[in-house]
């Protein structure tokens, strides 16, 4: 066997690990691309379902988020989270029953804070930005939070 030909052997054994490499890192990245964007897609729905919600007259938007994350624990599911803090003067009563027949959530806060939440891992959506612009006014959120269990949140860092 000639010089030429193990050459030849040695630089293709040198490279084959690192085309394996980018090949595996291809496949990776589209299938986690296609976990983010499922991920996403339903994420989108429940913000339609949030944009289509009528709101008590006399009350604003504040601050608004939305995310993907994981439960707390050991979960293999993603939590689908939207919310909106609005600010309204009035009667609490009044906005309770507003959204009473609705698939979004209300908690009205509290001395200028949500004390409670379904899910104590959820005290990080607390710390929404709401500058103390008017003490007559008063604030609410209202969000929906959901978790649907698929095949492929594991792929989704957000989500485990």
């Amino acid at each position: 066997m000639s010089y030429l030909f193990w050459k030849r052997a040695i630089v293709t054994l040198a490279v084959m690990p690192f085309a394996s490499l980018c090949l595996i890192c291809i496949f990776w990245g589209f299938i986690i691309g296609k976990v983010y964007s499922l991920n996403n897609q339903i994420l989108s729905e429940y913000e339609q379902v949030f944009r289509e919600t009528a709101h008590p007259p006399d009350t604003s938007k504040v601050a608004s988020k939305r995310l993907v994350t994981r439960p707390p624990g050991n979960g293999s599911h993603c939590f689908y989270f939207v919310g909106e803090v609005r600010s309204f003067s009035g009667d609490q009563a009044r906005i309770k029953d507003f959204y009473t027949d609705s698939q979004i959530q209300l908690q009205l806060f509290e001395n200028g804070q949500l004390n409670r939440f379904p899910y104590d891992w959820l005290s990080q959506l607390t710390n929404w930005e709401i500058s103390k612009a008017s003490s007559r006014d008063s604030y609410y959120l209202i969000y929906i939070l959901n978790s649907k269990i698929n095949d492929y949140t594991s792929l989704d860092l957000r989500c485990s």
